[in-house]
């Protein structure tokens, strides 16, 4: 019939021509010699383990499982490959249009690995599966292998690897205790959203963890309030290296001003946050917290600090016993001043009182020389062994006690946190203003709730 057609030539073992034409009536059309092109062969492909590199004659053609096309009456060399297992290859041509499964089981490439395990009970798994009890020699294919140690009332360990054929590798798994392993997990050092660092200090671990907090009556300048009293610390914790930074604080609270001494400014970036209450480091604590998932240490009403909860691993002021800890418990030594025992303490000691500060505070250490009249950018001045700067100097220090004063002969506190609430809270640590041996000691304490020019603070919190 007249019209748009079209004609379709088909054979077996070759590809369908398509011809499109239009007739005309009463009009023969020639179609001449239409020539048929022979079909490809076609190889499906599977291999055990699946996800074999396929390659035809050198060249990716996929991974398993896949079609492989086959040029017709010719002889192509197929390889397989994956990691882990030893090559495959073998050659095969097809007819034209033909078609063949072929399943290739491949043979992993087996690398020794030499597991040495205590307690000699533990039980070795590989990717899940168990293999015994005890120390032994595995044959394993070269992939990455997850051997899992466990043992009974022991932390379970987990390590990775890859065997290589021809080479013997050794890996030695000593258990921990649970107790132990919790323990080695609590990293040295940590660094908190702001920059902060703070290092681990585990009383437990210390030659000395009950000590004796306050000074006996016949020190030379003890004040009243430093009743003696025994505490025992047992929980480890993180102390910040150096006190918070003006910059540190402006990312709580924007427009913050530390302000100035004498002419003298106490508002540049890396000096140490002043002029702000108890309230105010407490509340960036629990921001410090919020930031980084952490539970808020200090309870809120109303934004005003209402308590706190001690089982809490989030930021907080370091507790007085901490800070009497971190500064006077060195090894088996207690220690009077931030630098030892020495007085007058050598130049450059510590942030204090010196002759250059006399305009702005009218008192001095006399022939002490420190070269700065205010506070100093953090971490200027020698760190004690523990690695904490401006202990004793540079601005004293909010701690997280409510202010009170102890009672003679109190029974020994562990870990003491003080009040939940209270009008005043306790002061630690001398000061760039302070310069008389009463206020340098430190067992020296000082009380109060609003901010000074000289009072700033440090952030801790729990290890656990």
């Amino acid at each position: 019939m007249q019209g748009a057609r079209e004609i379709t030539f088909s054979a077996p073992g070759y590809i369908d021509e398509l011809v499109e034409l239009k007739t005309v009536a009463d009009t023969d059309v020639d179609l001449g010699t239409i020539e048929l092109t022979p079909a490809a062969g076609i190889l499906r492909l599977t291999s055990v383990p699946a996800g074999a590199v396929v390659t035809r004659d050198g060249r990716f053609v996929g991974a398993t499982p896949t079609d492989v096309t086959m040029e017709p009456a010719a002889r192509h060399r197929i390889e397989l490959r994956r990691a882990g297992y030893l090559p495959e290859s073998f050659s095969l041509s097809l007819e034209k249009g033909a078609s063949v499964d072929r399943k290739v089981v491949l043979s992993p490439a087996l690398g020794e690995v030499d597991i040495q395990v205590t307690p000699r009970n533990a039980t070795i798994q590989v990717n899940g599966d168990d293999r015994g009890k005890g120390s032994q020699i595995l044959a394993l294919p070269g992939v990455e292998q997850v051997i899992t140690i466990r043992a009974p009332g022991y932390a379970s360990v987990e390590r990775r690897v890859t065997p290589r054929a021809g080479l013997k590798q050794r890996i030695n798994v000593a258990l921990l205790t649970e107790e132990e392993a919790r323990k080695a997990a609590i990293k040295p050092e940590i660094t908190s959203s702001v920059g902060q660092t703070l290092v681990l200090i585990d009383p437990q671990v210390s030659p000395v963890n009950q000590f004796t907090m306050g000074a006996p009556r016949r020190d030379a300048g003890r004040g009243a309030n430093e009743v003696e009293r025994p505490v025992r610390l047992t929980r480890a914790f993180y102390m910040a290296t150096t006190e918070v930074t003006n910059a540190q604080f402006r990312q709580f609270t924007q427009n913050h001003e530390s302000g100035q001494a004498g002419g003298k400014s106490l508002n540049r970036e890396h000096q140490p946050a002043v002029q702000l209450s108890w309230q105010q480091a407490a509340s960036f604590c629990n921001w410090l917290s919020a930031r980084e998932g952490l539970p808020p240490f200090y309870t809120e009403r109303d934004g005003i600090i209402t308590g706190f909860d001690s089982a809490s691993t989030g930021y907080r002021l370091p507790t007085e016993a901490e800070w009497a800890f971190a500064t006077r418990v060195q090894g088996e030594d207690i220690w009077r001043f931030s630098w030892g025992e020495a007085w007058p303490p050598e130049d450059g000691s510590a942030n204090l009182a010196d002759a250059s500060s006399a305009l702005v505070t009218g008192r001095i250490l006399n022939g002490y020389t420190d070269n700065v009249v205010v506070s100093a950018e953090v971490g200027k001045f020698p760190p004690n062994p523990r690695g904490l700067y401006d202990m004793g100097g540079n601005v004293a220090e909010w701690v997280n006690d409510v202010y009170r004063i102890p009672v003679p002969n109190e029974a020994i506190k562990e870990d003491p946190l003080g009040d939940p609430q209270g009008d005043n809270y306790t002061i630690r640590g001398a000061s760039w203003s302070l310069s008389r041996l009463r206020e340098l000691r430190l067992t020296y304490r000082d009380y109060g709730e609003r901010g000074r020019d000289d009072v700033g603070f440090r952030v801790a919190r729990y290890a656990e």
